[in-house]
Formats: structure tokens, sequence, C-alpha cells
């Protein structure tokens, strides 16, 4: 007889599929339908989605019933359930989900704020619901890689980017149905962060204050954040959509004699040998490795989900914070929560998590329920309660800085569990900038000395007949214009000829006259200057 475990009050075979609804058919959907269907283990039982016609083209690639809502497909009693739509629309499906008793997996982001994801976080703990959320980074080879190079280096710095373009769906533009692009894009470089350096203590962060150059936008075209790390580093996340395609996204960290960028594509290592070396990633097989996982952990035989809920909850509670720093221009603390449901994924990527005990499901005698502490029963019956839920403390106008804390660790931090991270130190304060140094006195300028009088002017008058005129000061003299004449008469004949025009007059010692005397350029109609087109 097949081994089993118990689940929603009936035991699944071993042998049996994995029955699996689907709540959202849009690009993110797909690629997870894809996946699940190259399974041999799963079975897709049924596909729904607000947009109808958009559910019946998936659900017939899937040889699958379309339904107009969740209810429907629940009705068929799935073993697990992914939901896969914007921001804006968590939070009835996750319910719905939860209620049904089925395993849940959601896609990342999980809300545009706290507020929902925070009011799941509590259901799921109280259910002890099997979870996992779409941070399919965890999974990349290139991070496991980098966690062993940080295994014994202390982090210093940390450098996230995610620089990109508008995505083409009309929601992404809006903060209130997107959350902004550090909580939808980035939230991959900020978990990468949590996942290889730690919790974030607290944030400060500044946007552009102008949206992208697309209609109806209302997001910030770029942010940037200051973080500080439990761990003592230090290091920024910046964020940007304006450009046309992806530029660049991922973490560069640096350690004691050892500098990391960790991507999707790739890991490139430079340590005290001064050698780079350059590791490619497999993004596919990462995105096929996070469906895996969660379906193992449905079916009992695995135990490698890497993100639950609770986990993906602090990553947004950081994004959440940066968005709001950006907003209130105020320093946003995150206080450490009581337990960390992730200290195992965030200490080393590839571990997991410390809710699901060690014990393999194997161990469970043949066709009986799972004895408690066993894997299985710990999964949906036994798991920790996730910890108090966070809220976000907004100060009034000239109180400390806004807190997003966990509620029974910040009423009660003396209560903390000595493995608690201790409190960050304070910031000291700036120090006063030294006054400027005054300006020396201006010297007075001395007085020009006064220009040489040129003599009177001797009154014009007429020069007599056949006389010179004299000439003026500086200037050579006019020569006198010759007497006309006549054919008969010498004389007449230079009265009666129309006298030649006088040429200007040139010397070297005035080249003022050049200019004056030059013709002026004509005006190329082209351009309209004085110039010709080539210049």
């Amino acid at each position: 007889m097949a081994q089993t475990f118990e689940m929603k009050g009936r035991f699944m075979a071993f042998s049996e599929k994995c029955r699996i609804g689907m709540i959202g058919a849009g690009n993110v959907a797909q690629r997870h339908a894809r996946v699940l269907s190259g399974f041999a283990d799963v079975e897709i039982v049924g596909v729904t989605d607000v947009v109808a016609p958009a559910a019946e083209a998936l659900a017939t690639t899937l040889g699958a019933p379309a339904f107009p809502d969740a209810a429907g497909l629940l009705s068929l009693e799935p073993d697990a359930v992914y939901v896969c739509v914007p921001p804006f629309a968590h939070g009835h499906a996750e319910e719905a989900v939860l209620a049904s008793g089925a395993a849940l997996f959601v896609e990342k982001p999980i809300g545009v704020d706290l507020t929902v994801p925070t009011a799941l976080a509590a259901d799921i703990a109280r259910r002890g619901t099997l979870t996992a959320v779409g941070h399919h980074w965890r999974y990349l080879d290139v991070v496991r890689s980098a966690a062993e190079l940080l295994a014994d280096r202390p982090v210093r710095l940390v450098n996230g980017v995610w620089w990109d373009k508008v995505p083409p769906v009309a929601w992404w533009v809006r903060s209130d149905r997107s959350g902004g692009p550090v909580v939808e894009q980035a939230a991959h470089v900020v978990d990468l962060a949590r996942a290889l350096v730690g919790d974030v203590r607290a944030v400060y962060a500044a946007g552009t204050g102008t949206p992208p150059p697309v209609p109806d936008a209302d997001v910030d075209a770029a942010t940037a954040a200051t973080l500080i790390f439990a761990s003592g580093a230090v290091g920024t996340v910046s964020s940007t959509c304006v450009l046309g395609w992806k530029q660049r996204a991922g973490l560069e960290i640096l350690a004691e004699g050892l500098a990391l960028f960790v991507g999707e594509d790739e890991l490139v290592v430079r340590d005290s040998t001064g050698q780079e070396r350059r590791i490619p990633g497999d993004p596919d097989a990462a995105r096929v490795a996070v469906d895996r996982a969660f379906v193992d952990a449905v079916r009992g035989i695995g135990d490698d989900i890497r993100v639950p809920y609770a986990e993906a909850l602090e990553t947004h509670r950081v994004t959440c914070a940066i968005a709001e720093s950006a907003r209130t221009g105020q320093v946003v603390t995150l206080a450490a929560p009581a337990a960390s449901p992730a200290a195992s994924p965030a200490a080393s990527p590839t571990a997991s998590p410390a809710a699901v005990p060690a014990a393999s499901p194997a161990a469970v005698p043949a066709g009986s329920a799972a004895p408690a502490g066993s894997a299985a029963p710990a999964v949906y019956a036994g798991r920790p309660a996730t910890p108090a839920t966070p809220t976000l403390t907004q100060p009034a106008s000239g109180a400390s800085p806004a807190t997003i804390a966990s509620p029974a660790s910040a009423a009660s931090p003396a209560s903390s569990p000595a493995s608690a991270l201790p409190p960050m130190p304070a910031m000291p304060p700036m120090p006063a900038m030294p006054p400027m140094p005054s300006m020396p006195p201006v010297a007075p300028m001395p007085s020009a000395p006064p220009a040489p009088q040129a003599p009177p002017a001797a009154p014009w008058a007429p020069a007599p007949a056949g006389s010179t005129a004299p000439p003026e000061p500086g200037r050579p003299a006019t020569p006198p214009i010759p007497a006309p004449r006549t054919a008969a008469s010498p004389a007449s004949d230079a009265q009666s000829a129309p006298a030649p025009p006088i040429p200007a007059t040139r010397t070297e010692a005035s080249p003022a006259s050049d200019a004056q005397g030059a013709p002026a350029a004509a005006t190329n109609p082209s351009t309209g200057d004085g110039g010709s087109a080539d210049e």
C-alpha cells in the first residue's frame, strides 16, 4: 500500500496526482501553468479569471474547464491553488482558498500595502496552511553559490538595482493598483538582500515626485533608498522605470576581501586574488524549481519551500517601508519579529523553512496518519504560529520616525528572546557646519588719470578758391580737385567733364576702416543667419 499523509481530513496517496486549480490567467499564471503541466504528477483541474476570455483560453490550452469565479473552481476540491492576480486584487481569492483547506501558492507581490497581507498571514498561522510565494530567485544556483562564498565573511555594503521599463499593463503605473515599482518589481532584489545579508532594521527613501512619461501614471519614475541591516551592514536600493529596456537588475555585495554581483543571469565574483569569475545563472531552472518544491511539499515528498507566506511578508514589509519613506520623507524603522519564521531561508537560501520539522514523510507508517512531530501533519496542522502581524505606525509631526513593527515585539521589547537582534543604535547627530569665513575687504580701484584734452577745433570756414584745405590732425590732406577744361580750352574742357569718384582712403594705421568699408555679408535664406549653410 502506498504511503499516505493526512490533508484536509482525507488521505493522499503518494501515487496520486496533485490536483491544482488556477486563479488568474495572465502572463505569470500562464508561465506557472506551463511548468505545472510538464510535471507527470500534476493535474490542473480548472482555471478562473475575472476576464472570462482569458480563463477560457488558458483552460483550453490545458484541457481543463474554465469557471466564472473561485467558488466554482474550489467546488472541485483541489489539493492546491495558485493565486496569480495583480497586486490590488489580492485578498478575497486567498481567503476563499484558505477556507477550502487547500494549500496556497501566491505570486508576488502579495499586496499593494500591508493591510491585506497582514490579515492573511494571521489567518494562515491560525489554520496552519501550507503556503509558498513565488520569489523564485531563492532557487537560483548562483544564489546558492553566493551564500556559500559569504558564509564566513561579514557583509559591509549592499547595492541593489532594478533599472527597467514600464511593463505593458495599465494598472502598473498606478500606485494604488501596483504599490509602485519598488513593491512590484524590485521586491526580488529586496528579498535577495534579506536572504544573503539578513533582516533590515531601517530605511530612508526618496522618489522623484514625477511619474514616467506614460498616460495616467502617478508612480515615481525613480526611487532611491538607504537600508540599515541588523547585522550592521548598510546598503542602497534604486529603482527606475524610465527606460525602454531592462538595463540591470541584481544585487552587489561587498564583504571582507570579496565583491559579488548576483542577478538572475549570472554571478560575478572578485576576491583577493584580483581575478574576476563569471558564473552563468539559469532563471528558467529556478522558475521550475519553485513550482517543483511546492508540489513536492503538497504531496508530502519534499521539504524545500524557501519562501512561505510569512517570510514573503517580511520582504513585503521592507518594500512597503521604502514606499512609505519616499512618500513621507521620514526614516521608517522595522522592528525584528518576535520569532523569525524564515531564519533558515534567510541564513541560507538553500535551506528548508524552520517551520517544517526535519522528519521525512517516508517515515509515516503505511495506511495511517502521520504521528505528531512528523513532517506531513506539521505542514497542515502543527506549524508554529506566524509572528504577530506587522502594522505601520505613522508619527505625528515632529515625532519619532515611522515604525513598521510586529505589535508583540513593539509592545514589550524587554520580553524578546535572548536570540532577538539588538536594537539599532541611534544615529549620531549631524555636526554643525562651521561658519563661512568672512571675505577680506575689497581694495578700492585706483582712479584713472584724466584723459588728455584735445585742442579746441578751429571754426570751419570755406577755403579760398584754388587753395588746399588744411588737413585734419592725423589724416593726410585730400589733393585739390583739378580745374575743369574744355576742348577749346583746357580749363573749359575740365569744367564740362564729370568729376571722377573719389576713392575710399585706406591706411595701414586704421584697421577699423577695413571693417567699416567692407560690404556686409549676404544673409543665407536657408539658415536665417549671416553664415553659410555649412556653418
